[in-house]
């Protein structure tokens, strides 16, 4: 898959107009389109899965990452709205959580067509208190020691080379910031199905703050946790896909959606 020259945020082939359904993903602080890679065949023949690319990253490499999310969703969202025209849902891990809600809401308020479902995963909700001010960049090694700490530090940066890592830092130290200064004073629900994932031992996002999530929501709400750290959506990727896809297969028609905010 590549990115398209009109449209750098999406990875879609010339066939994509015949698709029925998409689901488009957002990666976790660090990380790019590259780590959905086994969602590709995930919905098979019924739709596509759509990695999202961001600046400072792959193919955008030399485009200095955002630091602040409703600066990044807003032109994300002039990027994704011709895309709209199908049956879609929202999945973000960590980070890629806050953006795709964040998306959903700017998408609600210009009154463009909603997903039919928005998967938040591994990121508690932005009205919650969060840590990340801890996040040390100056080095490798202080990024490598927070963000362990802190119970986010990502296989790429974990494993890999510190000539990789000096590469990836400022990416991910803007990420960290776009993360951490992304607050709400009050949950802003919207009317949007939400499914919440969340990993047992994730010491980052435990049980109650992915649970959390129910307040962001006037529709259905569903919470699944998994046993599994921060990156339980890598160490349970079956598990994680079948729900994702089983969820996406029960979908009822859009015009026949409830707004009962019901919890199931």
């Amino acid at each position: 898959m590549t990115s398209t020259a009109r449209n750098p945020w999406l990875f879609l082939p010339p066939n994509a107009h015949n698709d029925a359904f998409r689901l488009y993903c957002f990666p976790y602080a660090g990380a790019g389109a590259q780590i959905y890679r086994r969602w590709t065949g995930l919905l098979g023949e019924r739709g596509r899965v759509v990695p999202v690319t961001l600046p400072g990253r792959e193919s955008r490499f030399r485009e200095p990452a955002y630091t602040d999310l409703r600066s990044l969703v807003d032109s994300l969202a002039g990027g994704v709205s011709a895309e709209l025209d199908r049956p879609y849902a929202l999945f973000g891990h960590s980070m890629g959580a806050l953006i795709a809600f964040e998306l959903a809401a700017v998408i609600a308020e210009r009154g463009l067509p909603l997903p039919e479902v928005l998967f938040v995963s591994g990121h508690q909700p932005p009205h919650l208190p969060s840590d990340l001010s801890d996040f040390d960049p100056t080095t490798v090694a202080s990024a490598r020691s927070s963000m362990r700490r802190l119970g986010v530090l990502g296989p790429d940066l974990a494993d890999g080379s510190d000539v990789l890592a000096e590469v990836m830092l400022p990416t991910l130290s803007a990420d960290i910031s776009l993360c951490a200064s992304y607050t709400l004073p009050a949950p802003k629900p919207l009317p949007v199905d939400i499914v919440a994932l969340g990993g047992n031992a994730d010491p980052s996002a435990g049980p109650a703050a992915i649970s959390a999530w129910s307040a962001y929501t006037t529709r259905d709400f569903a919470c699944r946790f998994f046993d599994g750290d921060h990156f339980f959506i890598s160490s349970n990727f079956e598990e994680v896909a079948t729900l994702v896809s089983a969820w996406i297969d029960s979908r009822p028609p859009r015009s026949a959606t409830t707004t009962t905010g019901r919890t199931r």
